[in-house]
């Protein structure tokens, strides 16, 4: 099979739709405000190297040119059609693009999929037409995609007819599934001075999807970042493998991500289920590959502007510097807040900047005063002096109003590039009252500048994370442990669909076979068998009814707690007819007998099967941190022990479980080996697991362990009512 720039099987690739030497207008209109007539008049009139052909069978001409009557008649055939006809003669245009060999076609037109039944058949049936001739579509309801750098516009925007920012040795991409958003940010980009390299929209996506499309931008070797817009992914796995293969290859990524998935409104069953949204399943991706999520497109374009200038950190310390002391203290809660290091001033070397600058205050932040704003002699010794003492990593240095002056503008880049010549690993931001001209001079040296000292150290954060994301890049998952096919069937890791929705005996059982600790228990069938069942045990036990039907036995009269072994058998009787009054219709297996368990830590640990992103777990503390607070930490499945530790110790509640406030600390590491082991039993069955939770996971203090004391398993493809 062919392959496209991923590497993953599929049709062609997107070479066409940014490296078309010969594009067609299908539809080109005579007047170019439509939008089929834009395009052919900014491929003309824009720069674009290549051939264009309007196509028109209604004119002899279309903006002065020659039209011609069809596909068919054109001395070559196009690389890339723009069609530009309404959605009623789209399946004869993709039709004629087919048969005429074409590689790629971007289709404006709306009024398909996103209008009901009879659209959805009629875009399904085109990108059948396309799909058996293995042409692209890009679309439809889209605004199609550029190639700045080539100018070759396949679009009707009209932002490509605004001056576009000088590329230089490179820019950013852009990709978005909204084409209204995604010429808004194109509009701003510009606006900002940052370089775009190309620029795609997915609208509909009939067949190049977003994760597609982002990939293909990674094939570009001049790209220094994407900025992009993301509602929902189509394809899953396509699209961690793009954000997998950015992260490799050290181009950084940033999105706007919001809206959900189908999944995300179904009823939920269980906290896994309301607690692992779609958007927690995207959020650990993202965690993982290092991508930056913004909330809004100026967060965004801050990220692109960071992205265009190719600047890097190797690492966390940061040296402080500014003219206004105020400045620097709200820098360093800023730096702080943010995660990053502020190295102190050593003894030796205060007492060095003292004796060449009296006037300094020699911390970390800097206070330079004005003086070291005037003199930039002074001002370069005491950012080398300050860099050599703490190694810092990255430099920020505020310049206040002094930065409005060209003169002082000019001088300080001369000085930063001298200083950034002997200190080549050294990032060097500055912050200032700039003006937008300024911090275009800045951009065009390759320097970053902020008009506001604070999104400098959100700049230095970003790098710094973006560092780690691009040195760990991405970590192997955990294998999976080969299935033991001479054992039976509950003893192998991968394991048989189950024919209804399994009891807690069977999720018990479940666990065991993933190496996750239960209690001792026995299943009592009636009376008799409770009161025997507890008097195996050496004290106080629980009974919890045993059903398929009911994910939540407490809120049906399902569970007695503290039950003294001689009175096992009326709590038994008693339960049961409670059961039977709340849910008559619920099939009634008898009853799970446990020794109670005691002075131990509530944890909640689960895993869900995200239908488009796959496999994920999550862990909590129990009681109010996950009922009320939502403290739950989320990674992609299948999670290693270090891993299910660290997110252990991400937690808000983390203090709790490791001795705060004089409580015994708690078995970390048993906590961290059952939620890797849930995490291999969740990824070894995700065709059909729905989701698998753990509520409660005793654990107990260090030394002691845990265990499952309770377990549900919901099917993939069932529907289920909140039981609230």
């Amino acid at each position: 099979m062919a392959q496209d720039g991923s590497g993953a099987p599929g049709r062609a690739g997107l070479g066409a739709l940014f490296d078309a030497q010969a594009v067609a207008v299908l539809g080109a209109s005579d007047d170019p405000s439509k939008f089929s007539g834009r395009p052919y008049q900014l491929l003309r009139q824009g720069g674009f190297a290549g051939r264009v052909y309007a196509v028109n069978p209604t004119r002899a001409t279309v903006q002065g040119d020659r039209a011609w009557p069809d596909l068919a008649s054109l001395p070559e055939v196009p690389d890339l059609v723009v069609i530009g006809v309404p959605a009623a003669r789209l399946a004869d245009a993709v039709r004629d693009c087919a048969a005429a060999g074409v590689k790629a076609a971007v289709i404006f037109a709306g009024g398909l999929a996103e209008t009901g039944e009879e659209g959805r058949a009629l875009e399904a049936g085109i990108a059948a037409i396309a799909r058996a001739a293995g042409m692209r579509l890009l679309g439809p309801n889209c605004m199609g995609a550029m190639n700045l750098r080539a100018r070759l516009y396949a679009t009707f925007s009209n932002t490509a007819e605004d001056p576009a920012p000088e590329l230089g040795d490179g820019g950013i991409g852009v990709v978005s599934q909204s084409g209204a958003l995604g010429n808004f940010m194109l509009t701003r980009a510009f606006d900002a001075g940052i370089p775009v390299e190309k620029w795609i929209t997915t609208g509909n996506e009939a067949d190049i999807e977003f994760a597609e499309a982002l990939d293909a931008l990674l094939d570009d070797p001049r790209l220094r970042g994407v900025v992009g817009y993301l509602e929902g992914a189509r394809d899953g796995p396509r699209l961690r493998a793009a954000l997998e293969r950015a992260q490799a290859a050290r181009v950084p990524v940033a999105l706007i991500k919001v809206g959900a998935t189908e999944e995300g409104g179904r009823a939920v069953r269980s906290h896994t289920d309301a607690l692992v949204g779609d958007d927690a399943v995207y959020e650990a991706l993202f965690r993982r590959t290092g991508l930056r999520r913004a909330h809004t497109v100026e967060d965004l374009l801050e990220l692109g502007r960071v992205f265009s200038t190719g600047a890097r950190s190797r690492g966390r310390r940061l040296l402080l510097a500014s003219i206004s002391g105020g400045v620097g203290v709200i820098m360093a809660e800023a730096a702080v807040r943010a995660g990053l290091t502020l190295p102190p001033i050593s003894a030796g070397c205060a007492a060095a900047l003292r004796a060449r600058l009296p006037f300094l205050s020699p911390s970390n932040p800097l206070d330079v005063t004005g003086q070291g704003g005037s003199d930039f002699a002074l001002l370069r010794d005491a950012l080398e002096m300050g860099v050599e003492d703490t190694g810092a990593d990255m430099v920020i240095c505020f310049l206040g109003r002094v930065a409005r002056h060209e003169e002082t503008v000019t001088a300080y880049l001369d000085l930063l590039d001298a200083m950034q010549a002997e200190r080549p690993d050294v990032l060097f931001l500055t912050a200032g009252m700039f003006t937008p001209e300024q911090e275009r001079r800045f951009r065009a040296r390759g320097r970053l500048a902020f008009a506001d000292p604070s999104r400098a150290v959100a700049c230095a954060e970003t790098l710094a994370a973006l560092n780690e994301s691009f040195a760990r890049a991405a970590e192997p998952a955990p294998a999976l442990p080969a299935p033991d096919l001479s054992a039976p069937d509950l003893s192998a890791l991968r394991l048989p669909r189950p024919a209804g929705t399994p009891d807690e005996a069977a999720c018990h059982a479940m666990l065991s076979v993933a190496g996750v600790p239960v209690p001792d228990h026995r299943i009592a069938k009636d009376a008799a068998g409770a009161d025997a069942a507890a008097r195996a045990f050496d004290g106080p036990v629980a009974l919890k009814i045993l059903s398929p039907d009911l994910p939540h036995k407490s809120d049906m009269g399902g569970v007695r707690l503290n039950v003294a072994p001689g009175d096992a058998a009326e709590a038994f009787a008693a339960m049961l007819a409670d059961v039977s009054r709340l849910a008559p219709h619920a099939t009634l297996r008898g009853a799970l007998v446990m020794p109670m368990a005691t002075g131990f830590e509530e944890l909640v640990i689960g895993a869900r099967i995200d239908p488009q992103l796959g496999p994920v777990v999550m862990a909590g503390l129990g009681g109010v941190f996950v009922e009320v607070l939502g403290d739950v930490a989320v990674r992609e499945a299948p999670v290693s022990e270090a891993s299910a530790l660290e997110m252990l110790r991400s937690l808000k509640g983390a203090p709790l479980l490791e001795g705060a406030r004089g409580r015994a600390p708690r078995d970390l590491p048993a906590a961290a080996a059952a939620i890797a082991a849930l995490s291999r039993l969740a990824a070894a069955n995700a065709d059909w697991l729905g989701s698998i939770e753990i509520n409660p996971f005793a654990l107990g203090p260090e030394g002691a362990g845990g265990q499952a004391l309770d377990c549900a398993v919901t099917l993939a493809d069932t529907q289920t009512e909140d039981p609230a």
